[in-house]
């Protein structure tokens, strides 16, 4: 599987930090320049991002929203099948080349889903990908985060389109759920964690928080919205669905 670490240029120590782990582990990986969300221009937001959204996404948000981007355009542009995607501030479990493994025979191109390598808060219990008795994927509830996670062509696909221009952060599972039927399984462990698991360093993180009150309601606005998969999702799906604590 290819596996690709989002990374920016001058964060030098946290590049090295990650390639020593995927050489150690034996995984073949190619690093990828991230979008520098504050160096973007009036041009590049023109291209790039969706008018309202410069309202109420911070400039961190867009640049990792296009990054993440570049790589789905790279999986489809390629024609892979799927891909692992990191962020240079992973911590890898030993037994990632294995998973990586194991996800590669049970998991298809066309597939409308992704996989994060990590615990969710909540799951449905009955929606599963059983790789092997110790690994586990189950529909999340409550998706969030990027920071290593396998996405399918079809989804590669899905995403690219929905948030081309970018319209909202590159973690906003449910919004793709809700949208385009997405669906991210998160893992029954925690096979790949982050470095900044509290954000106490994360400039995203920062960027939210000082974040003003009508832009957090802009942006709940989006999610409040009502879609065919979101009737069908509350008035039939929800019922069949064994929501759990992860």
């Amino acid at each position: 599987m290819q596996v690709f670490i989002i990374n920016l240029k001058h964060d030098i120590q946290k590049k090295n930090a990650i390639q020593r782990q995927c050489k150690r582990l034996r995984i073949k990986f190619e690093i990828i320049d991230a979008v520098c969300g504050i160096d973007l221009t009036d041009s590049d937001l023109d291209s790039f991002i969706d008018a309202d959204a410069r309202s109420y996404l911070s400039r961190g948000e867009m640049g990792c929203a296009l990054s993440h981007n570049s790589l789905y355009q790279r999986i489809i542009a390629e024609q892979l099948p799927f891909a692992l995607i990191l962020e240079d501030d992973a911590i890898l479990h030993n037994d990632t080349a294995h998973v990586i493994a194991l996800i590669e025979k049970r998991i298809s191109k066309e597939d409308n889903i992704a996989l994060l390598l990590y615990k969710t808060e909540y799951i449905y219990k009955n929606k599963l990908i059983t790789l092997s008795d110790d690994y586990i994927f189950y529909e999340s509830n409550t998706p969030t985060l990027t920071h290593g996670y396998v996405i399918t062509n079809k989804a590669a696909r899905t995403l690219l389109t929905l948030n081309t221009p970018v319209r909202v952060e590159a973690d906003a599972w449910r919004y793709f759920y809700f949208t385009r039927f997405v669906r991210a399984y998160s893992l029954n462990t925690d096979l790949i964690l982050s470095h900044d698991v509290d954000k106490q360093t994360s400039t995203i993180e920062k960027e939210r928080q000082l974040k003003s009150d009508a832009q957090k309601h802009k942006r709940k606005s989006l999610d409040r919205k009502n879609s065919v998969i979101k009737i069908y999702h509350k008035l039939i799906r929800r019922m069949f669905l064994k929501k759990v604590r992860g």
